[in-house]
């Protein structure tokens, strides 16, 4: 008897934990999920056709929004600016990119010539 009870426990416990890890994931993605919304909002305001960017474009933007921490950033475009300025300058900007910064400046002087430009 006493083993069936263990074993019952055991199995109620897997299945504790496969929920919790379900829950977690879940909860997980939909911050990511808010996260990268308000990423793309907050660089939209740069770049109003950020999403019809070219691909390369927009994974420099991203890459270096998460790099510098741009969500933790004041919400103004000097800051946005700066912020990602401050990744582009980095070693590891430079490992993951051929010329981030120039990178970033070219796509920088397209914003204030505005989209299509």
């Amino acid at each position: 008897m006493r083993s069936w009870t263990l074993g019952k426990n055991i199995a109620v416990g897997v299945a504790l934990a496969v929920a919790a890890a379900c829950a977690s994931l879940g909860i997980g993605r939909w911050i990511g999920s808010s996260a990268a919304d308000a990423t793309i909002q907050r660089l939209s305001v740069l770049w109003p056709n950020l999403m019809s960017m070219p691909q390369q474009d927009r994974a420099l933007l991203a890459w270096l929004s998460i790099r510098c921490d741009l969500l933790r950033q004041p919400d103004d475009e000097g800051s946005t600016v700066l912020c990602l300025r401050r990744a582009a300058a980095t070693e590891a900007a430079g490992k993951a990119f051929d010329s981030p910064g120039g990178q970033l400046e070219r796509l920088l002087r397209q914003a204030r010539r505005g989209p299509g430009a």
